[in-house]
């Protein structure tokens, strides 16, 4: 009786044991794997508030791209990028109405265009150095802004 009482013993105190390993091991987990989507490139919302018809956003991962019918409001969003310096190739476009594209970095304003009417299309490339982990923030403003695009491709 006595070898099968510290047989019981044993086997709770290793199953215990790896109980508590097993626990360890999903608490350093969980942490590791939080901070790497902390630190995670690609393009987040931050505020939101538009008006949209036939509204499709089709952004995903270094690509912001979004087509509408009509658009009024604004949306601010942030991309994380993998290095310090990128390409940034813009696109955009609107028939009628007002539509204000800026980017900042690091709080400052590396571009704030206007886009207006048949005349107002932006298709550009610009260098950016020197952004932080913060990022880069995409700020769109609409003003009854009609059949139009915006497309913004970080390399």
């Amino acid at each position: 009786m006595e070898i099968l009482k510290n047989r019981k013993f044993f086997i709770a105190f290793v199953v215990l044991i790896l109980l508590l390993i097993l626990s360890i091991v999903g608490y350093f987990g969980f942490n590791s794997l939080k901070s790497t989507n902390d630190n995670s490139t690609g393009i987040n919302d931050v505020s939101q508030n538009i008006e949209g018809k036939m509204y499709t956003d089709n952004t995903s991962d270094n690509t912001y791209d979004v087509k509408f019918a009509y658009l009024d409001g604004k949306d601010v969003r942030n991309i994380k990028l993998k290095n310090s310096k990128c390409s940034i190739k813009i696109s955009s476009k609107v028939k009628t109405g007002n539509l204000n594209l800026k980017l900042k970095k690091n709080n400052n304003i590396i571009l704030s265009k206007t886009i207006f009417n048949k005349s107002g299309n932006a298709d550009t490339t610009l260098n950016v150095t020197g952004v932080n982990k913060n990022g880069i923030n995409i700020e769109v403003t609409a003003k009854k802004a009609y059949n139009g695009s915006i497309y913004l491709t970080f390399n």
